[in-house]
């Protein structure tokens, strides 16, 4: 849920003034309710304490008046101002909050423009262990999730669903330079997958995506990590296998499928990062 600054000033406002007016309340119904069963000591002072309860609602009443007013003033100002920037006022406050709705916005408008880095703070799905650190953004996942990348070459999903290795609790986005971002596509047909590879540039931001299929290779078993992200997955079939590739590295792709032939198309994204 994304932070609404117009209803967190009127809170705040209300819950100001909230404990007065229920003091003044309070004195007024024990003043005015003194009748036949008040203590005879108190009667003496019945008049006394009937003027002054009409003074103090007057009081309660002419400032629970000025409050409302300062309330209104303050939050059609929010409002305002807010429209005129396109939401940024909420977004500011979303972002500065670490809110992982508007940290997967940010990636998805900005992912191809510059190098984005995020400042998590969770704890790893697995161990159960405390995770806070600085994770280059790699893409993001469906409108809940992220992935990112450790500064070992670390794959994680980080996010709020049961497939995050990291679940995270605040999420801040960064930015650390610009970046420009080159799509290529590459088909094969009963090829070589160590020699399409050995096409691409070889960079730490190059991440490949595709399905192929691969006959013979039953005993193709890639590393199935239950702590980090797995970008290379096996679907299994009758005599034909099929890989899933998802940001995957050229250099796991040859460690793993290099020495089989496949059919199939790759999406090779290239990040050139210009500091």
């Amino acid at each position: 849920m994304s932070f609404d600054p117009v209803r967190f000033a009127a809170f705040s406002i209300l819950n100001l003034i909230k404990p007065t007016y229920l003091r003044g309340r309070a004195n007024i119904e024990r003043v005015t309710s003194g009748n036949n069963s008040a203590p005879t000591d108190l009667r003496p002072r019945a008049y006394g304490a009937l003027k002054c309860s009409r003074l103090t609602r007057l009081r309660l009443l002419r400032f629970s008046s000025v409050v409302h007013h300062l309330a209104a003033l303050v939050c059609g100002a929010i409002a305002i101002i807010n429209l005129n920037t396109s939401g940024g006022v909420l977004k500011a406050f979303n972002q500065t909050l670490g809110l992982l709705s508007r940290a997967v916005e940010i990636v998805a408008a900005e992912q191809n423009q510059y190098l984005l880095m995020a400042q998590i703070r969770g704890r790893n799905t697995l161990t159960q262990q405390a995770v806070q650190g600085q994770f280059e953004v790699v893409q993001p996942l469906a409108q809940t999730d992220l992935l990112v990348k450790d500064s070992q070459g670390k794959l994680y999903r980080a996010g709020e669903t049961q497939e995050s290795q990291i679940l995270i609790t605040q999420v801040q986005i960064q930015r650390q330079g610009t970046v420009a971002q080159s799509i290529q596509e590459i088909r094969l047909e009963d090829e070589s997958i160590a020699d399409a590879i050995s096409r691409i540039p070889q960079s730490s931001h190059i991440y490949i995506s595709g399905l192929l299929t691969v006959e013979d290779a039953e005993d193709l078993v890639p590393p199935n990590y239950p702590d980090r992200f797995n970008s290379i997955r096996l679907q299994p079939g009758s005599g034909i296998i099929r890989v899933h590739l998802e940001a995957a590295s050229p250099a796991d792709v040859v460690w793993v499928l290099g020495d089989y032939l496949a059919s199939g198309s790759l999406i090779v994204r290239s990040i050139h990062v210009q500091l």
